[in-house]
């Protein structure tokens, strides 16, 4: 790789970089524009029902900033346990990975490749019954 070539992907993945980082002040900076020309439509409005139309958008607005941010906060949380089966050595286990081990159930709580029961990655969810042999 040329000289010319190493400074075109490093000038490239900056400008990459630098448009992530940026982005969501993009659209809070959208946002504050959306809001000082709101506030500017009513300054130089008398009606009484443009302001009152006005004062309602910014009021679905907060709303709808409201509900990104619980979006956001719902995408982060990790996602529903999911049953792996039974536990096999040398696997490793994401956390909320369910597996069973000697009829019990067990949920990871961290990455982990040991054991269930033998490490605190792990947490008993069903704990092993009787074999119910008398099954009343």
């Amino acid at each position: 790789m040329t000289a010319q070539e190493l400074a075109k992907v490093v000038i490239d993945a900056v400008k990459l970089l630098i448009a992530r980082k940026l982005e969501p002040l993009s659209s809070r900076l959208a946002a504050v524009e959306v809001r000082t020309g709101a506030i500017a439509m009513m300054r130089g409005v008398s009606d009484p029902a443009a302001v009152a139309e006005v004062e309602a958008m910014l009021v679905r607005m907060r709303k709808l900033e409201t509900l990104e941010q619980r979006v956001k906060e719902l995408e982060a949380r990790p996602a529903a346990p999911a049953y792996q089966g039974v536990w096999k050595a040398g696997i490793g286990y994401e956390p909320g990975a369910m597996v069973t081990m000697s009829g019990s159930l067990w949920i990871a709580k961290s990455t982990t490749v040991f054991r269930p029961g033998t490490s605190d990655a792990w947490q008993l969810a069903v704990k092993r019954g009787r074999d119910g042999k008398d099954a009343r």
